[in-house]
């Protein structure tokens, strides 16, 4: 992880960004620059990291998805929402390229402490993102630098 993130701060300053806000996935790493509306994205496939570096402008769309396992008739008496939750993601949709989806919850061990969580995180940053896209005056209020691990 620390050579993750070292090569994520070497690609900020190549591309002359400051970002005011950071967030730490389980391969993922990724920032926006609200000055510049861009968000850089470093991803570790592995054997390689992939970089991506996105003019927020031309970003069609971003949503939060919240999917959740199948919940039988009646469970809701018993166990809460948040309970089924599968998985929380980021989606921006790109023009002429896949969507580029962000994951920042899937479920497994210690689930409910890390669901509700993963979602407001992912709203935080769907919000700043969308207050981009709108071509918001200031600076939008992104989840603070070096926010921790959230999606497994």
């Amino acid at each position: 992880m620390k050579k993750m993130l070292r090569r994520f701060s070497e690609l900020a300053a190549r591309y002359g960004l400051f970002l005011s806000g950071q967030q730490v996935l389980r391969n993922i790493v990724f920032g926006i620059d609200p000055r510049s509306c861009r968000l850089l994205v470093l991803a570790d496939r592995g054997d390689r990291y992939e970089e991506q570096l996105i003019p927020l402008r031309s970003v069609q769309a971003c949503t939060v998805r919240t999917r959740y396992h199948g919940i039988p008739p009646g469970a809701l008496q018993h166990e809460e929402l948040p309970d089924f939750l599968r998985s929380v993601e980021l989606r921006l949709d790109l023009p002429g390229a896949p969507p580029l989806v962000l994951p920042f919850y899937e479920h497994g061990p210690d689930h409910k402490e890390r669901a509700q969580p993963a979602v407001r995180k992912a709203r935080l940053w769907a919000a700043a993102i969308g207050q981009l896209l709108k071509g918001g005056e200031g600076r939008p209020a992104t989840p603070g630098a070096g926010a921790g691990a959230g999606g497994h």
